[in-house]
């Protein structure tokens, strides 16, 4: 058996431990691949193939999406097809069997709101203060999430008798398979199809989903780790200490020269005066928090700051998108 998985120039030298990140991959990696005995490819991408390739997922969407986390799967699957043409992945394991810290933190359980928010955003920073005022006044965009936010909610199909926070965790469910990871299906989707690849997901069959579904919480965290039932499912087939490792999102890379480059980038789109993104920014915060050291906020912690930027000031001019406001 071939597996796979990506790495990036010096990440054992930049890694920092977030909740998202606790723990470096490669050595869990090298832990799983020598247990089961698979024939193991680490693709390593480097700094300027990330810089480089920021654009694909942009052009493979037809609109701006996530950076460097979209960007560096189309990078593993390019590398992935010089030898095959169908993979495994295991897109949707989280939101079925509650996966994310999100599905424990009471924030998010009291939050009413999508529950991934507060756990990437922060509930101190304000996500839309990169956007000028007058465009802020115009699209309303916090009205907008939380209408679609309220629309979802009705959609959840309730279980009588449940208390409250069985229902919350419920909704909480519904929004994650239903709206979060529609996101993710369609970035493996884009990103594997950009390469002529296809990547395939069993986790999302319908017969798995609709059975886990009605799994009581308790049983989903069973051993009070999560996705702990999926744990305890494959504990004759990887290492008790990989059983019991807690979960860890897609790596990024934290290299500060990845960092450098998007950010010089965006700043010369912010001196350009005919640069179509322009108008809607508040130019004066905007330079400030690119300038930063932490040009990552405010925003979602999967797309920096300077990404974001540099995808829609493009998707603007290449797609001749005309605002109407």
């Amino acid at each position: 058996m071939h597996t796979y998985s990506i790495d990036f120039v010096n990440s054992a030298h930049h890694f920092q431990s977030t909740p998202l990140h606790p723990s470096l991959d490669a050595p869990w990696v090298k832990r799983v691949s020598e247990y089961v005995g698979t024939h193991h490819h680490t693709i390593t991408v480097e700094n300027s193939a990330l810089v480089e390739s920021l654009l694909v997922p942009l052009r493979a969407h037809d609109f701006p999406t996530a950076g460097q986390m979209t960007s560096s799967l189309f990078l593993l699957f390019q590398a992935m097809k010089q030898d095959a043409t169908v993979a495994l992945s295991g897109e949707a394991a989280d939101e079925v069997f509650g996966g994310y810290p999100w599905f424990r933190s009471e924030v998010a359980l009291s939050t009413q709101s999508f529950p991934w928010m507060p756990a990437l955003l922060g509930p101190e920073k304000n996500p839309l203060a990169w956007l000028s005022a007058d465009l802020v006044q115009k699209v309303q965009p916090a009205e907008h999430i939380d209408q679609q936010y309220r629309a979802a909610i009705d959609e959840v199909p309730r279980l009588e008798g449940e208390d409250p926070l069985a229902a919350r965790r419920r909704e909480m469910f519904y929004l994650n398979q239903t709206r979060f990871l529609p996101f993710l299906l369609e970035r493996k989707d884009r990103m594997s199809m950009a390469t002529g690849f296809e990547a395939r997901v069993p986790f999302c069959d319908y017969r798995l989903v609709e059975y886990v579904w009605n799994i009581p919480w308790e049983m989903k965290m069973a051993d009070d780790i999560e996705k702990g039932i999926l744990r305890r499912a494959f504990a004759a087939v990887l290492p008790e200490d990989v059983i019991k490792r807690k979960k860890s999102a897609y790596p990024n890379a934290q290299n500060p020269l990845y960092e450098k480059a998007t950010r010089e980038w965006a700043l010369n789109i912010l001196h350009d005066p005919n640069a179509p993104i322009r108008p809607l920014l508040d130019a004066q915060v905007v330079r400030a928090l690119v300038e930063s050291t932490d040009a990552g906020v405010p925003g979602i912690r999967l797309v920096s700051l300077p990404e974001r930027l540099i995808q829609i000031n493009e998707w603007l001019n290449t797609y001749q998108i005309t605002l109407v406001l």
